[in-house]
């Protein structure tokens, strides 16, 4: 048997690398444009300010008014951080201008039925006699229109009727524990 023998072949040569030259020009297009990016934007920084709201009046027609001022806050500062290769931007604020609001003072209470002396007029209502109303004569001194006129009524301490009268004048006995005016156009004041 007849072997052939083959000489070994010279190796290949390596294969020729390829131009990246296009890879450096991208690069540092992209480059260029990042940086002037960047640059524009640190160069142009600008804080605007706003012109300061108007202030807020409410005037009231009846005085007393009660007059509210609160204290204007503190600056408020912000500070963020820049694109990498740039410094950080702080920016500050001016604190809003204090506002104030006058209002008119709340209204008075109305008058409590009870006034707080026992012997002083009396409007319609309930009052416990000795500590909201002295025992006595007592007379409405304007009667309201219509049939029923003025009335009373007193109670003793289980709240069960005493008495009770249709007319102007009413006679609190020291015995009963509450009475009950009605009707009257102005005020029962303390006739004897």
């Amino acid at each position: 048997m007849s072997t052939l023998y083959e000489a070994p072949s010279a190796p290949l040569p390596p294969p020729a690398k390829k131009s990246r030259k296009w890879m450096w020009i991208a690069g540092a297009v992209v480059g260029a444009v990042a940086l002037i990016s960047v640059g524009s934007a640190s160069g142009k920084a600008s804080v605007q300010q706003a012109a300061a709201p108007a202030p807020v009046t409410v005037t009231a027609a009846a005085p007393p008014a009660i007059t509210v001022t609160a204290e204007a806050p503190a600056p408020v500062t912000v500070t963020a951080a820049a694109p990498p290769a740039a410094d950080p931007v702080t920016v500050t604020a001016a604190a809003p201008p204090a506002v104030t609001v006058t209002a008119p003072a709340a209204p008075a209470a109305p008058a409590s039925a009870a006034s707080a002396d026992p012997s002083g007029p009396k409007r319609n209502g309930s009052y416990i006699i000795g500590s909201q109303i002295t025992p006595g004569n007592w007379q409405c001194t304007t009667p309201g229109s219509g049939s029923l006129g003025a009335s009373w009524t007193t109670y003793n301490s289980s709240h069960a009727l005493m008495d009770i009268d249709l007319t102007s004048i009413a006679a609190i006995s020291d015995s009963a524990y509450s009475v009950t005016f009605d009707f009257c156009a102005s005020t029962w004041t303390l006739v004897g």
